[in-house]
């Protein structure tokens, strides 16, 4: 299992499942977790999973109800942009996220909108 093939922007679960495995992490973040794929992959290899997502519609309000169904800390509506986003999660070994669209895609009309390629300010996600 990994995500929904279906959503835009979907990333293979291969490519979560290989850098999981290259960390050796137990623990994994992902700031726009979009249909789930990262946090599937790191339920299926057993470590703690959490992640946000920047929507709070329907598809996504779906997403998340499955990923906590199988243990994941997931919120929606917070930007991964803003300086207390780390705040909202406990320590992690890895942080991913999906490589950045650009303008091939666009969800939020905001200018500060993590998916157009904004670079996140460095965050200490050690507690």
């Amino acid at each position: 299992m990994g995500g929904d093939a279906r959503f835009r922007g979907n990333c293979a679960p291969q490519v979560y499942e290989w850098l999981i495995r290259q960390s050796g992490a137990r623990s994994l973040i992902d700031p726009c977790f979009g249909s789930g794929t990262s946090l599937d992959v790191a339920l299926r290899l057993g470590l703690d999973a959490q992640g946000s997502d920047l929507s709070v519609g329907a598809y996504h309000q779906g997403v998340a109800s499955r990923l906590r169904a199988r243990g994941a800390q997931v919120r929606l509506g917070l930007d991964a942009s803003a300086p207390g986003w780390p705040g909202h999660f406990r320590a992690a070994d890895l942080v991913v996220a999906h490589p950045a669209y650009g303008t091939q895609l666009a969800y939020h009309a905001r200018p500060r909108q993590v998916t157009r390629g904004f670079v996140l300010n460095s965050m200490d996600l050690r507690k």
